[in-house]
């Protein structure tokens, strides 16, 4: 009587056993093998279009964006110059493909954006997030006109 217990408790634990075994082993995560892209590399490696334009959090692309500028190419390239293109919609026909150029650096550990820097049109943004899809970028400034602080947010696709 005990050999047949001790016959039926190891039918029993053997499936469980291999159960486990097969489904207890985690898989190797296949991201940790891939190499951790930096931010030059995340936000040179490929063109950028506006998806929202936030203003003190409320959104204000469609006020702000018509649809031919929407489809804008933001690109930074590796050599920190940076290009708008007009997209596959221009907005005026007889507008150059490329509308504006011009320079830009990270600040403070690559969590700023800085355009034109040192130039009067510098523009400086916190780099809210960067990654393969999402750029968001964001902008305060004191408004004298309305005696406020002013914050811009602005997310970005990969295009």
């Amino acid at each position: 009587m005990k050999n047949l217990s001790l016959g039926l408790g190891l039918r029993l634990l053997l499936p469980l056993l291999v159960l486990t075994l097969i489904f207890g082993c985690k898989k190797e995560d296949e991201s940790e093998n891939e190499p951790q892209r930096t931010k030059f590399d995340l936000l040179t490696s490929n063109g950028w279009r506006i998806t929202n334009f936030l203003i003190n959090g409320t959104d204000s692309t469609a006020a702000l964006f018509s649809t031919c500028e929407l489809d804008n190419i933001f690109n930074y390239n590796s050599n920190y110059t940076y290009s708008i293109d007009e997209g596959p919609t221009k907005c005026q026909v007889g507008n150059p493909q490329i509308i504006e150029t011009g320079v830009w650096a990270f600040a403070n550990n690559q969590n700023l954006l800085v355009l034109e820097p040192g130039s009067n049109s510098e523009a400086t943004y916190t780099i809210l997030e960067l990654t393969n899809a999402n750029l968001k970028l964001e902008e305060s400034f004191y408004d004298s006109t309305i005696m406020s602080t002013v914050t811009y947010t602005i997310h970005f696709v990969k295009s």
